[in-house]
């Protein structure tokens, strides 16, 4: 699936068991106690995060998901704006 997103998205695993990987997990908006889970972020003029409704990982939620982020159909979870200077 990930080759049908080349070029738009990265996708991460991050190994939640992993004490040094705490502050990647506060950039996602995730807490161990949630996981597992997905999130997509964009990152452009703004950083803008997005979490997925549905908490299952099949491909066709995966992909719904995504393709509703590129879209523009799936709801902000979180929006920062970021300065150039």
């Amino acid at each position: 699936m990930s080759k049908d997103f080349k070029g738009k998205v990265l996708f991460v695993t991050i190994n939640t068991d992993d004490d040094d990987h705490e502050k990647i997990m506060e950039f996602f908006g995730l807490k161990k106690e949630e996981v597992p889970a997905m999130r997509l972020i964009r990152l452009e003029e703004e950083m803008t995060k997005y979490k997925p409704e549905k908490t299952d990982f099949s491909e066709e939620t995966v992909r719904a998901f995504v393709s509703g982020v590129l879209d523009g159909k799936i709801k902000v979870l979180f929006c920062l704006f970021l300065n150039a200077s």
